[in-house]
């Protein structure tokens, strides 16, 4: 029975994107249960929907495998398999504009995006006009949820080499770039408890299902070779051999190969107390090199899209490609005439009557023939056909959403009358014989919606407007017969999802309990950097590491609330800059110093993270299964338990279960040893300068434009301050940093040399949340006269408060960093060394809740004290402070420097190794 649907669903889908489809082939492929398409051509416009100035050079999708056992659905599985796709996109600029081609290619997005609307909008109000009662709608969210539950237990994908390339010689002048991202393989597939890949037919109440993700890369190569040109065989030869593991260490990479591991499990059949769904992910890896070339070429491709995008409307005026300023300054000089005579001659014609006329003729227009299609289900004379393909071309998508809108409860009626006449005149022939429900009200309950939500989802359009045959966006004809499910089909999809009607009053959210999990997420990284480089093709220096271990995302979602929970252990950042410098970390945790105190925790940890990274290859390594197809069990899970006290917490929590506020916001942060290098900050600073060219200039032009816009000022009324604390969210912030501690040494290569430290203290956030008793006796006076005292207490309920206290801010200069860092850790005040004893600052920070406050009311408002201030000061300390205050001031000073020579002092290696 959903042979025609499946294969309407495969026709749309693949459509769209590909060129050589055999829909005769397809369709009886699906009702033989067998489908293998091979070598399909992409479309050159299949990437128009990411709305970039890109075209699809070469594309192949070489091989889809669909098996699907008709007899025997429940036994068995439905696979998918789909090998080696391979993309190579080129820039749509200038020289390829085609005006016609253009204005089709945009008219294709807009009816796209307007069918997407009309099915979710269709969709909706079938919904609707099913869920008669509260016991419909909870009948149809049970469909919904057991139909999803049954295609993740009996669905198994597996996608295998992915390739997508992107070549560019237009964007840099310079040299040509490539931008790529392979995938060796992601997939899914049914396990059994142990998680050895097998499928159940009989999987019980629990759904377990092994998700692998392995070599996913991304790469940038500078100055390459490009692909064009090549023949089917070479390109296929290029681009498998760029999926290789071999391949990555000659390409620039970018994204260094990811290799990961899920475990899904999800129960069919819970309890209130049970968890619905539980998801782990693992991730070896996330390693992010970039270097400067590579940098130069983001911001350049960034200005070229951006330019691209911006001329669209102007491309029509502009000079055949090839001509140039000096060739022909008569025909730039028209292009720029017009362009500004269009823009001013729109702008002046929007205000005239003459338009504001055909405006409404339009409409009305539209709004008649859109009618008159969906009544007559899309049958209309040539003459109103062609005025509304004419329409559909000149009228923006906003214009034709909005006269979708208005004309819906027009058609709405019309179909309903129409439907009351069919049933008057059954009536009458069968002299008054009562006639089925679903005659007049198109269908009631669960079956008749899912008969409207499964025909209006695969043609796109709604139940009773859809024609006999249709063509789709893509212009693949179908039949739409096979789309309508009738009762008795709507009944073998109950049986074949394991659906039952009265099983279903007790199974919607609002009647679980509020503490139900019915999501519970896990993901852990178990490492993560960002190395930024310099003279990548010759010695490969890193110039700095950004490091992290052991991130863990926690996730837990109930029926009415949603808790987030992050943390991360070991935070890094590593200098490259200067050979044999005494201070490699520039920044790290404070409590890494502290192993020599506690070595046997520290032992711990590292025996962990050693265990983890000496597994050959990682993490992959725990993805292969055995003999058994068994998987192997990832000490990664286990890593949270044995790390204690990480260096960042993160609690987010939406309508927490007190409902004390609306949101929960905990933060709680290990203090960090920042190491001040005027060499390094340089180098980063002239690292991300962008290139000095027109178009990266023009970038920060439209950047300082948009910036400059501003607000008028109005007024807020009472009535609006009352609306705005009804509306207002309340959200409940507690932080607790232990803030960063500020080295700045007077010397990087000494390791005597005298030094500056800046302990910031400990940083306390915690919101004042305004009692709902009060906020109730404010709105209970709505209707009488408040006094000068109660309209400063409304007032004053516009702002958000927060409590900010820092404790044992203190400033001290010592002869090297171990002896400041003793006596921050004795506590006690050692006039040699200490500038500014231990200070305790408290603040009352308001922020207003209003975006457009009224003068009298400030945006911010700050309310601090400071009881005491100790300051030990001598001639020493004063030279020592103003010598820090110049090295930070070099860091700033203008000045060109070559990144590839500056560091080059010895041939010592720095942080990072030899050679960088």
């Amino acid at each position: 029975m959903f042979e025609g649907v499946v294969a309407t669903i495969l026709n749309r889908f693949l459509g769209n994107y590909v060129t050589n489809l055999e829909t005769t082939q397809l369709k009886l492929g699906i009702w033989q249960g067998d489908v293998k398409l091979e070598k399909l051509r992409l479309k050159t416009d299949a990437l128009d929907k990411l709305r970039l100035p890109v075209d699809i050079k070469e594309g192949w999708l070489g091989t889809l495998t669909i098996s699907i056992p008709w007899s025997n659905l429940k036994g068995e599985p439905v696979r998918i398999h789909i090998d080696n796709v391979y993309v190579l996109a080129t820039p749509r600029f200038q020289e390829n504009f085609d005006p016609e081609r253009e204005d089709e290619r945009e008219y294709k997005r807009k009816m796209q995006h307007l069918e997407n609307d009309d099915l979710l909008r269709q969709q909706q109000l079938l919904k609707k006009k099913g869920a008669t009662s509260a016991g419909e709608e909870k009948k149809q969210a049970s469909f919904t949820e057991q139909l999803v539950t049954k295609i993740v237990d009996n669905l198994q994908i597996v996608i295998e080499n992915i390739h997508v390339r992107y070549e560019d010689h237009i964007s840099n002048p310079d040299h040509m770039f490539a931008v790529g991202a392979t995938l060796s393989e992601l997939s899914a597939v049914s396990t059994d408890e142990e998680w050895r890949q097998t499928f159940l037919h009989d999987s019980g109440s629990v759904i377990h299902k092994l998700l692998k993700l392995a070599q996913l890369s991304v790469y940038w190569d500078t100055e390459c070779q490009s692909m064009q040109g090549l023949s089917h065989d070479e390109l296929v030869t290029k681009f498998t051999q760029g999926i290789n593991s071999e391949e990555h260490r000659c390409r620039q990479s970018i994204l260094l190969p990811v290799v990961g591991l899920g475990k899904l499990t999800m129960n069919k059949r819970p309890s209130p107390e049970d968890i619905r769904t539980m998801v782990k992910f693992e991730f070896d890896q996330l390693a992010f090199e970039l270097d400067d070339k590579q940098y130069e070429d983001v911001l350049l491709l960034t200005t070229a899209f951006d330019y691209a995008m911006r001329q669209r409307r102007y491309r029509k005026h502009r000079p055949p490609p090839g001509v140039r300023p000096k060739d022909d300054p008569r025909a730039w000089m028209l292009f720029a005439i017009r362009s500004v005579y269009d823009e001013v001659h729109e702008h002046n014609y929007r205000k005239t009557w003459a338009y504001r006329k055909k405006r409404r003729e339009e409409r009305q227009l539209y709004i008649r023939l859109y009618t008159a299609s969906n009544v007559n289900h899309g049958t209309l004379c040539d003459a109103d056909a062609k005025a509304l393909d004419l329409l559909h071309h000149s009228l923006s998508y906003e214009d034709i959403r909005q006269y979708r809108a208005q004309a819906e409860p027009t058609i709405r009626k019309q179909q309903y009358l129409i439907r009351k006449r069919e049933t008057e005149v059954n009536k009458a022939k069968t002299g008054g014989a009562a006639v089925a429900d679903n005659a007049t009200a198109g269908g009631t309950g669960v079956t008749g919606w899912v008969g409207g939500w499964v025909s209006s989802w695969v043609t796109g359009a709604p139940a009773q407007s859809q024609d006999t045959s249709k063509k789709s966006g893509n212009g693949v004809e179908f039949e739409d017969d096979s789309a309508q499910l009738s009762e008795k089909q709507v009944q073998e999809l109950y049986d074949a999802i394991e659906f039952n009607e009265d099983d279903a009053d007790n199974a919607t959210d609002d009647d679980l309990p509020k503490e139900t999990i019915k999501l519970a997420a896990t993901a852990i990284l178990r490492s993560g950097s960002l190395k930024l480089k310099v003279d990548r093709k010759t010695r490969d220096h890193t110039l700095m590491g950004f490091m992290f271990n052991i991130l863990k995302i926690d996730l837990l979602q109930r029926p009415q609330n949603l808790s987030v929970d992050v943390s991360m252990h070991r935070f890094e950042v590593v200098d490259g800059t200067l050979p044999n410098t005494q201070y490699p970390r520039m920044i790290y945790v404070q409590s890494d110093d502290d192993c020599d105190s506690d070595a046997s925790t520290c032992e711990d940890e590292e025996s962990v993270f050693m265990a983890v990274a000496a597994a050959p290859g990682g993490l992959g390594a725990h993805i292969n299964q055995g003999e058994d197809g068994s998987t192997d069990a990832s000490p990664m899970l286990d890593i949270g338990r044995k790390l204690k006290d990480p260096f960042l917490q993160v609690h987010f929590e939406q309508d927490p279960l007190d409902a004390h506020a609306d949101s929960v916001i905990n933060v709680k942060v290990k203090s960090l040893n920042v190491i001040y290098h005027p060499v390094a900050v340089k180098a980063i600073m002239d690292y991300f300068k962008p290139p000095s060219s027109a178009s990266a200039e023009s970038i920060h032009a439209l950047i300082a434009a948009a910036s400059k816009s501003m607000a008028g000022f109005r007024d807020q009324t009472r009535a609006g301050l009352e609306y705005a604390l009804a509306k207002h969210k309340t959200v409940d912030v507690k932080v607790d940093f232990d803030a960063p501690v500020f080295v700045i040494p007077q010397n990087m290569l000494d390791p005597n040399s005298e030094v500056v430290v800046l302990d910031t203290g400990y940083l306390t956030i915690e919101s004042q949340l305004v009692d709902n008793a009060t906020t109730e006796r404010i709105c209970q006076k709505h209707d009488q006269a408040l006094s000068d005292d109660e309209m400063k207490e409304l007032e004053s309920l516009m702002y958000d408060h927060f409590d900010m206290k820092l404790h044992s801010t203190q400033l001290l200069v010592g002869k090297d960093l171990a002896t400041c860092m003793r006596a921050l850790r004795n506590g006690e005040a050692d006039q040699k060394i200490h500038v500014v004893d231990k200070i305790e600052l408290n603040f009352d920070l308001g922020l207003c809740i209003l975006s457009e406050p009224p003068l009298h009311m400030p945006k911010v408002t700050i309310d601090g004290s400071l009881p005491s201030l100790q300051v030990y000061f001598s001639d020493r300390k004063y030279k020592a402070l103003m010598s820090s205050i110049d090295l930070i001031l070099e860091a700033i000073e203008d000045e060109d420097v070559d990144l590839t020579q500056q560091y080059e002092v010895t041939q010592a290696p720095t942080a990072f190794g030899a050679g960088g």
